[in-house]
């Protein structure tokens, strides 16, 4: 076993830069121009209005306090709508750090998370060639975090996972070093990181709290560290209760944490002693075990297909964490050996191996005791795991760091876990393919297990890194062509959809939308003045009196009618202009001709 030179460290630096770019130009080159969920909205307008010089959705000034004003919130039906102009309650920091990519438009922010994801894999690549003694190890990481998770969705797409896992794991390889023994002062860069993380995605004020602790146990001079991180993450902390002060007029960084911490103590008070159990087991190993959701909930998203028990998002199988990257189970076990004192033998990836445990075990746990109850809603896997899955990454490989794993056996691995989801795509019927992607991957975890406790046996050498590639191969076959081929399907439906609306909506105008046809009518707002309205959060109760005023505005209203029932047409038209909202077909100039008060109606095809 040869530690690599400085100068093949050079060289696989350059060789993993051109890699990255590479990739980097194919997943630009194949974005899909369409949005995916309401989410990615909820984000889209805290940019819109900043570039507008608001932190408010322009537009919405002037108008009467309405539930269909709130067309960009996945909670719309929760909130009173009392003030306008309305607000977004995302968290507030993606805004201007997606500014500048906004000017490229819809294409440009999803480029903020393509980066992102590619620089993610540098860093990881860094963390641990920084304590490998394999030239290979490194690359195994990175090729893990990129192609044996779920990332490839997200770096596809608007919402801000992949920016917050990439600053995530800035955060994390900053506090490294100091758990290294670093100087205390680099801290103030690792809680800097992690509170600008905590304003892309609140739920990440659980790592940025487990992430002192591991400085309170592990780094040497523990105090001084921890009140350094402290200094970091304060100054974005007061940031953030700035924009959420002047947005909705609480002095509060983390106002939706409130009520997340107030369901984890009603779930952790009123469950049953099962019940976390349960619920752990579902998301993190089998998904089939997952209780019961709201029949609300259920109507929207989920469904259970009763011949099989598997859970359905959209006709997509809903994953738990092991289903989604059967390797990950190996790394739960190595978390819990890292505590035992022969394992590892060398002293620093022991620490590092530590200091990963205390941010993924008890991250995993606290999702679960929030209880069966909150989901994370229109995805295919566990996406509230995803800032987590590069620390796995990191972890895997410097377990296996010194194996001396075959790359050959590595590579045979990759090329079965290919033809192994080949043929479950030649399964007879749908209900054996859903119920082999859940039971493939936990059979290939088991494997895997067996492997690494008798991996000093003859032969085992080259039979563990066949089922590591057999593992992360899985990881990346289901994903590509499950879970990112029906978010592609979605999305290229969307940006159809998209082109007819921009060929119809011009500049300084408002559409009306329904539910879920909102979603396909945001982006719109990226290149014209448009104000969307979403008629389905009262059913067009305001619809009539909100079309008079936008009109007063002097802007040309639209009603995309396809996509509404009758009855809430016949309130946004008004009781004097049902020709106009009648099934059939009315050209845009002759609706101009009959009536330039009422709204315009859009009819074409794929809306």
């Amino acid at each position: 076993m040869v530690e690599p030179t400085s100068s093949q460290k050079r060289r696989d630096y350059s060789i993993l830069l051109v890699f990255l770019v590479v990739l980097g130009i194919v997943l630009v080159a194949t974005t899909i121009r369409g949005p995916f969920t309401i989410d990615e909205a909820n984000y889209l307008v805290t940019v819109t209005g900043l570039r507008a010089g608001t932190l408010f959705v322009p537009g919405t000034e002037g108008l009467t306090p309405s539930k269909e004003l709130f067309w960009f919130d996945p909670e719309a039906f929760g909130r009173v709508a009392s003030r306008t102009p309305v607000v977004s309650v995302a968290p507030p920091l993606y805004a201007p750090i997606a500014l500048p990519f906004s000017y490229l438009g819809w294409r440009g922010l999803v480029f903020l998370n393509t980066l992102s994801y590619l620089l993610t894999a540098f860093l990881v690549f860094a963390l641990v060639r920084r304590y490998a003694v394999e030239r290979q190890t490194p690359w195994l990481a990175a090729a893990i975090t990129l192609f044996g998770g779920y990332a490839i969705e997200y770096s596809q797409g608007l919402w801000p996972h992949m920016l917050s896992v990439f600053l995530v794991m800035s955060a994390v390889y900053v506090a490294s070093r100091v758990w290294d023994g670093g100087s205390p002062r680099i801290a103030v860069v690792c809680g800097l990181l992690m509170g600008v993380a905590t304003g892309i995605r609140e739920q990440n004020i659980i790592l940025a709290g487990l992430l002192v602790i591991t400085m309170l146990l592990l780094a040497e001079r523990k105090l001084l560290s921890s009140f350094w991180y402290a200094i970091g993450i304060s100054l974005p902390l007061v940031i953030i209760a700035t924009f959420h002060f002047f947005r909705q007029g609480v002095w509060h960084p983390f106002p939706k944490a409130v009520a997340f911490s107030g369901m984890l103590s009603q779930n952790v008070s009123s469950s049953s002693t099962a019940s976390p159990f349960r619920i752990f087991w579902a998301r993190v190993v089998d998904f089939t075990a997952y209780p019961a959701i709201s029949d609300s909930f259920q109507s929207l998203f989920y469904e259970r297909d009763p011949a099989s028990g598997v859970v359905l998002v959209g006709g997509i199988v809903k994953k738990a964490l092991i289903q989604s990257c059967p390797w990950v189970a190996l790394v739960l076990v190595i978390l819990i050996l890292a505590w035992v004192k022969r394992y590892p033998d060398s002293k620093v990836v022991k620490k590092n191996l530590r200091a990963l445990s205390l941010l993924v075990l008890p991250l995993l746990v606290i999702l679960t005791l929030v209880g069966g109850g909150r989901t994370d809603g229109l995805s295919y896997n566990q996406r509230y795991f995803l800032e987590i899955i590069p620390l796995m990454a990191i972890i895997l490989a410097l377990a296996l760091d010194g194996l001396a794993l075959s790359l050959t056996s590595l590579i045979v691995g990759l090329i079965g876990s290919g033809a192994l989801f080949a043929l479950t795509l030649m399964l007879p019927s749908r209900t054996l393919y859903e119920m082999a992607l859940l039971r493939i991957p936990l059979l290939l975890a088991a494997l895997l297990l067996v492997a690494w406790f008798i991996r000093s046996k003859g032969g085992m050498r080259l039979i563990l890194p066949i089922l590591i590639g057999l593992c992360v191969g899985w990881g990346f076959f289901v994903h590509v062509f499950d879970d990112l081929a029906a978010s592609r399907v979605r999305r290229g439906k969307n940006a159809a959809q998209l082109a007819v609306l921009e060929s119809v909506i011009p500049d300084h105008s408002a559409l009306f939308a329904y539910w879920g046809s909102r979603d396909i009518a945001g982006p719109l707002q990226l290149t014209r003045d448009v104000v969307i309205l979403d008629a389905g959060a009262d059913e067009g109760a305001d619809a009539a009196r909100l079309t008079r005023e936008l009109r007063l505005q002097n802007r040309r209203v639209f009603v995309m009618t396809d996509v509404f029932p009758e009855k809430v047409l016949e309130e946004i038209a008004g009781k004097d202009s049902l020709a106009l909202v009648s099934n059939q077909t009315i050209g845009i100039d002759e609706v101009i001709k009959r009536s330039e008060d009422k709204p315009t109606k859009v009819n074409s095809p794929g809306l």
